[in-house]
């Protein structure tokens, strides 16, 4: 730290006359306090180490402050640059406070004039933030942040994917106003900067589906069964059956063939060649990660959004065919279909899709939902 007493002036003087001595006294230095505060938080950054460069222009004096950090300079002209970033931060505002004159702020820096007294120099900082909307109101919402404003790390670099309510479908991204010209669901941008993103949607018109006949015995069979999934005692109990819960949770992505009695559960889409639900318009492709319904295409994002399927027979021995895009596709399909056995009751296919809410990379079921069903 660079330390100098201000220069002393005529009132600054204290004359004592003592064994024919002359004692002077000085009053105390001239300097300038450093405050970091989060300005969304008001909490003081001490952990950023020393990020302000200041400079005393009278005297071509420098050095680096951080948060409780002082410049024992005297009077004269200050000026602190932000030169050193907190990490996640930008610049919010600077405020002085004291015997200052001639205060000019810009951007990452500040300069002043320091009279007789001290000074208290505030840089506030500030997280970029994400403001999400969707357009209309309750047409859908936003994954995997949510409608509202975010506070995001600067430089993260962040993946947007839309969530249509039922009835309506995804139609284009706006970002700060501007609509963007891609087409794809997913929107990628680097907050380095606050944005404004808004999802906007359209009601949906239903996609030509091929038709079942009710009297079909698919559909008898898994109409009439009491439990809607064939599973519905020992495998229900996947979190306190070891064997089974070491199998499919470590392993989902590998060939695992599991059965009670006459049904039988395959997981894994290594084990499903060929795929069965192709003859419906559904296709999975590992190679560019994508679960594709109806033409319309559904992209993984490694450990962050993924896609599942269950599909069940309902004929003969039952069987039920579990498989993802990626294993936390796969993972998300067996776990919605262990916790929610009765909601495929009557249905052939049932198509799932995790989003990584809480950015922890575990599957959860609160952050699945299901997005198409057949019938």
């Amino acid at each position: 730290m660079n330390s100098n007493l201000s220069r002393m002036t005529t009132p600054g003087l204290v004359l004592i006359m003592a064994l024919g001595l002359l004692t002077v006294r000085p009053v105390a230095a001239c300097h300038s306090n450093v405050h970091i505060i989060d300005v969304d938080t008001g909490s003081h950054l001490g952990g950023c180490g020393t990020p302000l460069r200041g400079e005393f222009l009278t005297r071509h004096r420098s050095g680096w402050f951080g948060d409780g950090d002082t410049a024992y300079w005297g009077r004269g002209t200050y000026r602190f640059t932000y030169a050193r970033s907190c990490r996640g931060y930008l610049v919010d505002h600077w405020e002085v406070i004291g015997a200052v004159s001639n205060v000019i702020k810009s951007g990452n820096q500040v300069q002043f004039d320091l009279g007789r007294g001290n000074a208290d120099v505030y840089l506030f900082l500030r997280k970029p933030r994400l403001t999400v909307r969707v357009d209309p109101p309750g047409s859908g919402d936003v994954g995997p942040y949510g409608k509202g404003t975010h506070r995001i790390d600067a430089g993260t670099r962040i993946t947007l994917s839309p969530r249509p309510n039922a009835g309506w479908e995804f139609d284009h991204w706006s970002v700060d106003g501007e609509r963007v010209a891609s087409q794809s669901r997913y929107l990628r941008m680097v907050m380095n900067s606050d944005h404004e993103v808004v999802a906007h949607f359209r009601e949906s018109v239903p996609a030509a589906r091929e038709v079942i006949p009710v009297a079909s015995p698919a559909i008898r069979a898994c109409r009439s069964h009491p439990q809607g999934w064939p599973f519905s005692s020992r495998y229900r109990g996947l979190y306190t059956d070891v064997a089974f819960n070491e199998d499919l949770l470590r392993n989902l992505s590998g060939m695992a063939h599991y059965w009670e009695g006459n049904n039988i559960l395959l997981v894994g889409v290594l084990s499903i060649n060929p795929q069965p639900w192709t003859r419906l318009g559904v296709f999975i492709d590992r190679e560019e990660g994508v679960l594709s319904i109806e033409g319309e295409a559904h992209r993984s994002i490694e450990g962050k959004v993924d896609y599942g399927l269950i599909y069940l027979e309902c004929d003969g021995n039952f069987t039920t065919w579990v498989a993802g895009v990626t294993r936390y596709g796969t993972r998300t399909a067996l776990m919605w279909l262990l916790n929610h056995p009765n909601e495929v009751k009557g249905h052939l296919l049932v198509a799932v899709e995790w989003v990584d809410s809480n950015g922890d990379g575990a599957v959860r079921d609160s952050e699945i939902r299901v997005i198409h069903t057949l019938p």
